[in-house]
């Protein structure tokens, strides 16, 4: 369990990595054709910021902002979803089973509540800013995981400038 662990969680959050990531979509790829999963919804997240926190305020302070967003992810939409760190400052929820629409949209609530509430009460010396996109894919092949893959990244990126420019 010790060695799985460490193979499939993220060091810094405790959530799962870009291993355990990939190797859920391989299985609803897999487990398609006799799996009750029929669709999941796929939200990309990518915090903002991190590298100015990184060069003004340190590293430490940069792992404490990734720690942050995880913990946000996590707590807002775990209850919905398996999360993912999958790279340096980018994390993936997937999810499954029915009412995808009404899951996301519960967990974006919680999700932008605790932004709102942990900058306003500044518990960090920085503001928590995560940019995120969400899509459904209806139909688990790889070509169709894929597609609906850049779909979320292209509205996360969408979200992101929309959050920068603060739109």
């Amino acid at each position: 369990d010790f060695i799985s662990n460490l193979a499939y969680s993220d060091g810094l959050t405790g959530i799962g990595n870009r291993t355990a990531y990939m190797e859920k979509i391989d299985e609803y790829i897999q487990k398609a054709p006799s799996s009750d999963v029929k669709e999941i919804g796929i939200i990309y997240f990518d915090v903002n910021n991190l590298k100015n926190v990184n060069d003004k305020q340190g590293h430490e302070f940069g792992d404490k902002l990734i720690q942050a967003a995880a913990d946000i992810i996590k707590n807002s939409f775990g209850l919905y979803g398996e999360t993912y760190r999958i790279g340096g400052d980018e994390f993936a929820v997937l999810m499954e089973g029915g009412n995808l629409k009404d899951n996301y949209k519960n967990g974006n609530d919680l999700f932008f509540d605790s932004i709102v509430e942990i900058n306003k009460i500044k518990k960090y010396p920085f503001e928590i800013q995560i940019a995120h996109g969400f899509t459904i894919c209806e139909k688990l092949t790889r070509e169709q995981i894929d597609y609906s893959i850049s779909i979320a990244d292209s509205l996360m990126y969408e979200n992101k400038i929309r959050l920068k420019t603060n739109l």
